[in-house]
């Protein structure tokens, strides 16, 4: 029975099938089927189209892009090569040997004193104005002047704050740290140069996170400063035993490194290197950029390849870069190049070379962050040196304890205790 339904049921299929109506109800899905397919392709098509469009502006951008940063770029090169020759003649114009300055000390009582020279022969630089120089100078009792002579005659005077040079009988004067003198009293995230705010707190209170360039540079600031302030707190006797501190930022060595479209021949890197560090030491032009006559204690801090601190000390007599180095690592050849360019030029001996030195028993670092802590530590114990002659290296929780008091004194400090574990 059920034999003959299914026979029955496949009859009528196969009839169906045969019929015009199935006929034309197949050629209908065939013809929906063919629209799609096309409207599809369509629709491909434009995609295509669009994406094309906005690839061709993304590169039209590019390019406009790139031709902004090359002419941004060529402007720069052109900077550095004008600024270039301007400091080469001037170089080359100051024939005087080093060893013929003459620097003497001095102790002066302020109704005494024979170096003021009237307001009117007065220019500040720096942005400094007369009410900020009379304040920092002329209101005290006494003034401790240091006086760089040649030829028995004054060609510079140092005082506190202050670096005075003389041109066609002009005194003028240059604030060595203005943003100290500026800004001490300001209740505001400015300090010491830099910006200290939320971000930096939060890395100091969190022994894993690796200290940044605000945080460092910060701090060579305020070593600096504390130096200049015991320095002109001694009589003469005792400042002509003094080695004075300069420390240079991190960021003068990493704005040595090329950019993308600066051309890489070795006579423009040399340029380059030549033109930002005496736009540093620019007031010292007057004794030949010769600045390591007056400091003797002579440090940069450098962020090698943007990932780990080092500290140098630099002996100019010596011809010795001393390495402080908490990973045991290598100087970057590009920093000694840097060095040999910079010195070969200022001490007009081409065949000026520096000699590097590991500082063998510097402390070791146990993790990968606080590099940048034994940086600042180098940099405390260098500055230290000649007033305590059994000064010893700060362990890193002293150095955490001290950047938080100087940069957030009224801030609660939760300091981890486990922080003893990576000494």
């Amino acid at each position: 029975m059920k034999c003959e339904d299914n026979k029955d049921n496949s009859d009528e299929i196969q009839r169906l099938k045969q019929s015009y109506l199935y006929r034309n109800f197949c050629g209908l899905q065939l013809e929906i089927k063919q629209i799609y397919l096309k409207l599809f392709e369509e629709n491909i098509q434009q995609a295509i189209q669009q994406q094309n469009q906005k690839q061709i502006e993304i590169s039209e951008k590019q390019i406009e892009i790139s031709e902004k940063q090359i002419e941004i770029s060529e402007n720069y090169i052109e900077y550095i090569n004008s600024e270039y020759q301007i400091y080469i003649q001037d170089l080359q114009q100051q024939n005087i040997e080093p060893n013929e300055y003459l620097l003497e000390y001095h102790y002066i009582p302020i109704e005494d004193e024979i170096f003021i020279q009237s307001k009117n022969n007065i220019k500040f630089i720096n942005q400094g104005d007369l009410d900020f120089y009379e304040q920092s100078n002329l209101f005290k009792k006494t003034i401790q002047i240091d006086t760089i002579k040649f030829n028995n005659k004054n060609i510079m005077h140092l005082k506190q704050f202050q670096i005075i040079t003389y041109q066609d009988k002009q005194e003028i004067v240059q604030e060595r740290f203005s943003y100290f003198l500026k800004f001490k009293d300001e209740k505001d995230n400015y300090k010491y140069n830099q910006n200290i705010s939320d971000p930096e707190f939060r890395i100091l209170n969190n022994p894993k996170m690796m200290l940044n360039t605000n945080i460092i540079d910060g701090y060579m600031n305020y070593l600096q400063i504390q130096d200049e302030i015991n320095y002109f707190s001694l009589p003469p006797s005792k400042r002509k035993q003094y080695k004075r501190l300069i420390l240079f930022p991190s960021s003068l060595i990493t704005n040595c490194i090329l950019r993308q479209q600066e051309p890489k021949k070795q006579e423009f890197i040399k340029s380059k290197f030549l033109c930002l560090f005496l736009e540093q030491i620019k007031q010292f032009s007057a004794i030949q950029y010769k600045f390591w006559r007056i400091y003797q204690k002579i440090g940069f801090v450098v962020n090698s390849s943007n990932f780990h601190w080092q500290f140098i000390e630099v002996k100019v007599d010596d011809r010795l870069l001393v390495l402080y180095d908490s990973q045991f690592t290598h100087l970057s050849s590009q920093v000694v190049f840097f060095f040999n360019t910079v010195f070969q030029a200022l001490t007009k001996d081409m065949n000026f070379q520096f000699q590097v030195e590991k500082k063998q028993n510097f402390l070791k670092q146990w993790d990968g962050t606080s590099c940048g802590y034994y940086a600042c530590i180098a940099a405390n114990y260098l500055s230290q040196l000649q007033l305590d002659e059994n000064i010893r290296y700060k362990i890193m929780t002293q150095m955490r304890f001290e950047l938080l008091e100087l940069f957030f004194p009224n801030r609660n400090l939760t300091i981890n205790d486990n922080i003893s574990n990576q000494q």
